[in-house]
């Protein structure tokens, strides 16, 4: 629907590494190929994958989380369009985002590039929370300016002055065709009562449309906003790094439409 709508006509294939090794000739044979224009990145190659390119970007260069590659006549040039994906939409939606209170569940590397951006380019406070106590460790000495949080309790103290709560974690996310056993959300409905009743809830999945997480949101009176806008802006933002276009302001609502009415249909 992306390529029908844009004009632009190609291919998107997904494909799985399974070492660092098979990781360096995968750049190596993208190098070659002319055709390859770009590629997306994900988890667990994010931050590896920058030892591999020729240019990166400030927010990539100096954070080191890349999810998006440019190949220009065998030359890499990073990106990050998680951050974009989720600050775009909500401005759009919901007004400027710089220096409100953001609280981000999860710490992998799509929430923890989403605390390095609010914090540093919009100036927002940021608390970043996750479960994963050993991520943490790790986390507390790599991020000066960012608060972690590091229990539930906590997290129903700091609720109650958020502008905007983003859930970052896989949880709630359900798998294509599948019926999951139970519906869950990243935190318990007593804790999104305690938000003040301005908040924004915004979710990273989209799969489905509305999570537990924006459905409790949602009838507690919280505006929320879909995972699948960041899908679709994301796709968008790849595309406009590649070819240098703008497609984003002009067919990102369009096309999440279009990606919404897919997942109804389809999934």
């Amino acid at each position: 629907m992306i390529s029908k709508r844009t004009g632009i006509v190609f291919e998107h294939v997904i494909k799985a590494i399974e070492s660092s090794e098979k990781l360096e000739l995968f750049i190596s044979n993208i190098r070659k190929d002319p055709t390859i224009k770009g590629f997306n990145v994900a988890l667990p190659w994010k931050e590896e994958i920058m030892k591999h390119v020729d240019i990166k970007d400030d927010f990539t260069n100096k954070y080191g989380i890349c999810n998006t590659i440019v190949n220009t006549n065998g030359k890499l040039t990073t990106h990050n369009t998680d951050v974009f994906g989720i600050v775009e939409p909500y401005e759009k939606i919901a007004g400027k985002i710089d220096k409100k209170s953001v609280l981000i569940l999860g710490a992998g590397g799509a929430g923890r590039s989403l605390s390095y951006y609010l914090s540093d380019y919009k100036n927002c406070n940021v608390y970043l929370f996750d479960i994963d106590r050993t991520k943490f460790k790790r986390l507390i000495k790599e991020i000066k300016n960012i608060r972690v949080v590091m229990d539930y309790e906590e997290v129903d103290k700091i609720i109650t002055k958020c502008d905007l709560v983003v859930n970052a974690t896989p949880i709630g996310k359900f798998f294509f065709r599948t019926n999951p056993d139970s519906y869950s959300s990243p935190i318990k409905f007593e804790t999104i009562l305690l938000a003040k009743y301005t908040a924004v809830f915004q979710e990273m999945n989209y799969y489905p449309i509305e999570t537990e997480f924006l459905n409790i949101a949602s009838h507690l009176g919280h505006l929320t906003i879909e995972g699948t806008k960041m899908l679709a802006f994301q796709a968008l933002k790849t595309l406009d790094y590649i070819y240098k276009s703008n497609f984003v302001d002009t067919l990102g609502f369009e096309i999440n439409q279009e990606i919404e009415q897919y997942v109804h249909k389809n999934l």
